[in-house]
């Protein structure tokens, strides 16, 4: 199944410190693919399209770990808005896939021990990000 959509950005995110996660949760096998996406089912993605972010220790808020990245002037408050709603305001680091439109395939869980998916959202390339870094 082919996730890809141009103007979609996918977004997935943490409470759990990037440090406190084992390498063996990015090592990719030979599809290129690691735990996180044999977890979620994403099959194959351009990794050019993958872009992560947040705090180098403790918990950021989720709307700057969000506005920080690429594009994020056209879904970081609605973005922030939806991890609010999973019950957190804080969050350790975000996963965002673009120009991909993931929707949770039957039988999969909206968390792993890690991370846990948020939602798709539209997104324009010629939009700002909220945050300069």
């Amino acid at each position: 199944m082919s996730f890809e959509k141009v103007g979609r950005v996918s977004l997935w995110y943490s409470t759990t410190a990037y440090d406190a996660i084992p390498d063996s949760y990015f090592d990719e096998d030979e599809q290129g693919l690691c735990a996180w996406a044999h977890h979620y089912q994403t099959g194959q993605y351009d990794h050019d399209n993958l872009e992560t972010n947040g705090a180098e220790s403790g918990l950021v808020s989720a709307h700057r770990a969000i506005g920080e990245c690429s594009y994020s002037a056209d879904f970081a408050d609605e973005a922030a808005a939806a991890i609010k709603a999973l019950g957190a305001e804080k969050v350790s680091w975000v996963i965002l896939l673009f120009d991909f439109d993931y929707q949770l395939p039957n039988g999969v869980a909206a968390a792993d021990k890690y991370v846990e998916f948020v939602g798709s959202f539209a997104y324009r390339a010629k939009a700002e990000s909220v945050y300069r870094a």
